[in-house]
């Protein structure tokens, strides 16, 4: 009878031994294992093992049959049954969808609890478009009509604020500072606060439902591998949104909602773009910035008459009959506008409130940036919408002027370890032609409305601003007697439901004593001396005491006058100083020059002298020559001797003189 127990002598005998010892191959030691084995499963369990192994090996081909069917039909039916849309991260709207997504709750599982940083949407579940798959089982898939691939969302990628700045490297401002659900209601003052958002990581498969049309959409977000990946920057990234049939429609709508999204997100506001390289050191692009509220064309301080015919101006100039009046008369769709005056006299918040006024976006360019050049400016200007602002601000101070387009651009030694504070700076890389043509070349964009400010249009190139490029110029002055009356009342008009929110004084001046309060403070304020913005600076000092803002006028007005006659003090003596400086310096090189020139025209005439007397004793040597050559040839030994005389002389300061033929010294 067999050993029912596999330690017992018998078994382990075989198993032991100089065989076991001896053999090290692998498949030697299963063979003997199964050998020992086989009878054991039969006699104790009643299993063959070879139809156990038969079993084992037909589960493995089964298994593997199953997933390579699986993978042709996965692979037959995203090539000829799946619609697919491609989305960049150099695209606005591929933060758009990931914010779409992450407002929806779509990346929240179910059983997550709320938490007080976690950013839920105001829309309730029944409003909500889209519908995170979690906690579903198979019959609630066939139900519901459900893809049946489906699973529930377990990777994530999390992010603080927003999904622009840090996470896809958008400079995007965050604009749920609004939200209601955002302000703390203990300290209201507080306002900015965290919030964790999610996106799905990048090679996993998301999946979530679009309700209006019941599509399962599959999400797979993917690093593109051509980019290389540094330190400080994200990879490009590319959102592929996918569906089974052979219609877009479900996934061009879920698109169209967000953009949609994305216009209500402005309603009310103006948006401001600002020019920026791109990724990776890539193109020039316009990158969303921030956007604040509209902001009332009344609250610029301006006068009427100019803010009403610029407005005018705007409004015909956005008509659409005009584009077509321009094109009919075969004149370029364009209009600029100039701003000039001091500074803090409102010239760019003017530019702001219009924007807002008509609907615009704001796209500001700085030309002194270093990675600015002809080139890339004229690529900024072509990729305008066709209705904008174009903002150049301080166009005097960015350097681009005609006498740039001539200019040698300064290098510097690169054995010089040192800074020179006297080397001339470097040129600009935006040539004055470069910029002409960008406003008003043959590519440059028409529709646009452009808007420079300066506070020395002396300084500015007649080309740059004359009609065609520039159409109508604005001046902005100090405050005069109607800016300044203005100012006060705008500051100071504050409706009930703001003054017990702000708490102010119970005893704020009604309307009738604020008109009085602001003729005094009108008449105390001398014009054409303060800027609107060092007014405004003062009233916002007193902003809830308008008494004592009036009261205190006639202090802050002196001190402000004696401050500015200090410092016109002091720019007057700094101007003379560089004047005398300058007068010095012009004259020492004056001199330096001259004392150079006089050095060098004494050198030159003490060569020139030098050569003469060279080639004077030059000629007298070769005469002597001559004739003690003559000599040696009629007297013989006598002549010898004259030509050892005439060496001794040439190699003395004596003058040899020549007598009857012979030479004598």
């Amino acid at each position: 009878m067999a050993d029912p127990y596999p330690s017992s002598p018998s078994f382990m005998g075989g198993l032991s031994g100089g065989a076991l010892i001896g053999s090290m191959s692998i498949t030697t030691i299963a063979n003997k294992v199964l050998e020992k084995a086989a009878p054991l499963l039969k006699s104790t369990l009643g299993i063959d093992l070879n139809v156990l192994i038969a079993l084992f090996i037909l589960g493995v081909m089964i298994n593997s049959a199953w997933f390579h069917i699986q993978s042709i039909i996965f692979s037959y039916l995203q090539s000829y049954y799946t619609c697919t849309i491609r989305i960049t991260s150099e695209d606005a709207m591929f933060a758009a969808v990931m914010e779409f997504l992450d407002e929806n709750k779509v990346f929240v599982t179910e059983g997550d609890a709320p938490t007080p940083t976690k950013r839920f949407s105001k829309k309730s579940d029944s409003e909500s478009t889209v519908m995170a798959i979690s906690g579903v089982g198979l019959l609630h898939k066939i139900r519901t009509g459900m893809a049946l691939y489906a699973t529930s969302t377990r990777n994530l990628d999390a992010n603080i604020d927003s999904f622009g700045k840090d996470m896809w490297d958008f400079a995007v401002e965050s604009d749920s500072d609004d939200d209601d659900d955002d302000i703390d209601h203990e300290r209201p003052y507080i306002r900015n606060r965290k919030k964790v958002k999610y996106a799905p990581t990048p090679a996993y498969a998301h999946y979530f439902i679009y309700k209006p049309t019941g599509h399962t959409v599959t999400a797979l977000r993917m690093e593109s591998s051509n980019g290389q990946a540094v330190y400080w920057r994200r990879p490009r990234e590319t959102l592929s949104l996918s569906i089974m049939g052979r219609n877009t429609a479900p996934l061009k709508s879920l698109l169209q909602e967000v953009c949609d999204r994305e216009n209500r997100k402005d309603d009310g506001r103006t948006t401001v773009y600002k020019a920026s390289q791109g990724q990776d050191g890539g193109g020039p692009e316009w990158t969303r910035c921030f956007s604040r509220a509209v902001r009332d064309i009344n609250t610029v301080i301006l006068g009427e008459e100019q803010k009403d015919a610029l407005c005018a101006d705007i409004s015909e100039y956005l008509l659409p009959a005009t584009s077509k009046w321009y094109a009919n008369r075969g004149l370029p769709y364009r209009r600029g506008y100039l701003l000039y005056g001091p500074p803090g006299t409102g010239k760019t918040s003017l530019t702001v409130a219009l924007a807002g006024q008509f609907g615009l976006m704001v796209y500001s360019l700085s030309l002194s940036v270093a990675w600015m050049n002809d080139d890339t400016l004229a690529h900024l200007f072509s990729r305008l919408p066709r209705k904008c602002i174009v903002l150049l601000e301080d166009i005097d101070a960015c350097g681009v002027t005609r006498d740039t387009d001539s200019a040698v651009p300064v290098t510097a030694d690169p054995k010089d370890t040192k800074p020179n504070p006297t080397a001339p700076t470097a040129i600009p890389r935006v040539s004055f032609s470069g910029l002409l043509n960008a406003i008003d070349g043959v590519a440059s964009k028409e529709g646009r409305v452009l808007m420079m400010t300066t506070n020395h249009r002396e300084r500015l190139d007649e080309a740059l601003i004359r009609p065609g490029r520039i159409d109508m110029q604005i001046e902005f002055s100090h405050a005069g007697r109607g800016v300044i009356h203005g100012l006060f009342v705008a500051l100071y008009t504050v409706d009930a439901v703001d003054r017990g929110i702000l708490k102010f004084p119970e005893d704020f001046p009604h309307d009738d004593e604020m008109a009085k309060l602001a003729d005094a403070f009108a008449a105390k304020v001398p014009v054409d001396i303060f800027s609107p913005a060092q007014v405004q600076g003062y009233l916002l000092r007193h902003k809830k005491d308008p008494r004592t803002a009036v009261a205190k006028v006639g202090d802050w007005v002196v001190e402000a006058m004696a401050e500015k006659a200090k410092k016109e003090e002091k720019e007057r003596l700094e101007k003379i100083a560089k004047e005398k400086k300058e007068k010095e310096e012009k004259e020492a090189k004056e001199k330096e020059e001259k004392d150079e020139t006089e050095k060098k025209e004494k050198e030159e005439k003490e060569a020139k002298e030098k050569e003469e007397k060279a080639s004077k004793d030059a000629e007298d040597l070769a005469r002597l020559l001559a004739l003690a050559t003559k000599s040696l040839v009629t007297n013989g030994v006598n002549g010898v001797s004259g030509v050892k005389s005439l060496m001794e002389v040439v190699e003395t300061p004596i003058v040899p003189v020549v007598t009857n033929g012979a030479v004598v010294a």
